[in-house]
């Protein structure tokens, strides 16, 4: 996906997330033991607010965590003003990252790199969660197939560097193939091998 895709992903998952929770909030997130579908509309919301803070504010992560303030409480707040304060977040987060642009130079969980690691990290964060959401009213909409393959992307790409040593192996592979009909030739395929490094 592309810069523009991501940040529109971004902004259609929060959307689609928000529409599926109202009427629900206290509903328990079958995938999140524990959780409710507030508790995860604040836990999104924030996110977005961190985030923002490091794109737009340069921070890193414990700086960012420090700017933000208590999660607001659904019981409290009630379901507009919950509903209200996410889509404010979401707005500040698209707003930051669409200011910085792609190539801004931030904080990421692989180091100093571009901007456009948060359009990518939080739409698919955003959309795994919306998927959550969903699930505690009946059953979740699919993900867009470019989004998810985008998504396991990711994880090969980025995720799997962060975890080095943990994944080391004697040479194993891992080979995965998405079964999505009309995918161009290559595409939705990836192989891992685990090497003494990881």
């Amino acid at each position: 996906m592309d810069d523009t895709e991501l940040l529109a992903a971004l902004r259609h998952e929060s959307d689609a997330l928000a529409a599926a929770a109202r009427g629900h909030l206290d509903a328990p997130i079958p995938a999140v033991e524990g959780w409710t579908v507030g508790e995860v509309v604040a836990h999104v919301g924030q996110g977005a607010q961190w985030a923002a803070h490091v794109v737009r504010d340069g921070m890193d992560a414990g700086e960012a965590l420090l700017a933000l303030g208590d999660d607001p409480d659904p019981a409290t707040v009630g379901e507009d003003g919950l509903l209200a304060w996410f889509g404010d977040r979401t707005d500040e987060l698209v707003d930051a990252l669409d200011a910085a642009g792609p190539d801004h130079e931030c904080w990421t969980f692989v180091g100093t790199g571009p901007a456009r690691f948060w359009r990518r990290r939080r739409a698919h964060e955003t959309a795994v969660h919306r998927w959550d959401v969903d699930g505690a009213s009946g059953a979740p909409a699919p993900l867009g197939v470019d989004l998810a393959l985008d998504g396991i992307e990711e994880v090969v790409e980025l995720f799997s560097a962060r975890l080095g040593p943990a994944l080391a192996g004697d040479g194993a592979t891992l080979h995965l193939h998405a079964t999505d009909e009309g995918l161009a030739e290559g595409q939705g395929e990836w192989t891992a091998t685990f090497g003494p490094d990881g």
